[in-house]
């Protein structure tokens, strides 16, 4: 889903299975995998991408609880965030609304359970999950 060429893809596999090598060059490739996935939502099917997405949101969430400073950490929870709740959203085009709410559950669960890392746009992220999530659940 990424071009090969500007991500460090071993940086990211030393990082995925040893958490403590999470630095700044680590949190930017995750960003940038997130963002790049968000645009691709207009390339390719929900079915597509779902897989992609949904590892990506998984690596995030098991990169919370890592011993990096809190900046990292805050960085780390907004994209998990954000992550989680694109999933939901890919998992409510597929029709499939129980998933879906377990993902904005994870989503939200990424930064209110780690009380020190709410502030700036994690706090955002909350507040429009939170909408998104209700918002889902109404139309059930």
């Amino acid at each position: 889903m990424c071009d090969r060429d500007d991500l460090d893809w071993a940086r990211l596999a030393d990082a995925a299975r040893r958490p403590s090598r999470l630095n700044r060059a680590v949190v930017e490739d995750l960003e940038l995998i997130t963002g790049r996935q968000r645009r691709m939502y207009h390339e390719l099917s929900s079915a597509e991408m779902i897989v992609h997405v949904q590892a990506q949101a998984g690596l995030l969430v098991a990169l919370l609880d890592s011993a990096a400073p809190d900046a990292l950490r805050r960085r780390v929870a907004s994209a998990a965030a954000e992550a989680a709740g694109f999933a939901a959203w890919l998992w409510y085009d597929l029709g499939d609304l129980s998933t879906m709410n377990h993902c904005y559950r994870q989503a939200v669960l990424a930064v209110t359970n780690r009380p020190t890392l709410l502030y700036g746009p994690t706090s955002w992220a909350i507040r429009v999950l939170s909408r998104g999530y209700r918002a889902a659940r109404s139309r059930r």
